[in-house]
């Protein structure tokens, strides 16, 4: 993943398409239901989290999106 001016990244997915965006400018989701943090690999955890996010965004027929960070926080606030 290219390290980015902006610092994250958005994946965001309605009817199972997954479209990731670089930065956020002009984004628009319907009923966004939205989690953030590193994902730095799947574990049990953060398929969990990842799960729910999407059950929900079932739910009320939104977009689940997850926002991530490119390079990670701690390199950035040391």
């Amino acid at each position: 993943m290219p390290l980015l001016s902006d610092g994250f990244t958005i994946f965001a997915s309605q009817n199972n398409e997954m479209k990731v965006h670089y930065g956020y400018d002009n984004l628009r989701f319907d009923n966004p239901v939205v989690t953030a943090g590193i994902f730095d690999g799947v574990h049990a955890g953060h398929r969990f989290l990842l799960e729910q996010l999407c059950l929900r965004a079932r739910e009320i027929k939104g977009t689940s999106v997850a926002i991530t960070f490119e390079p990670h926080p701690r390199l950035v606030l040391g």
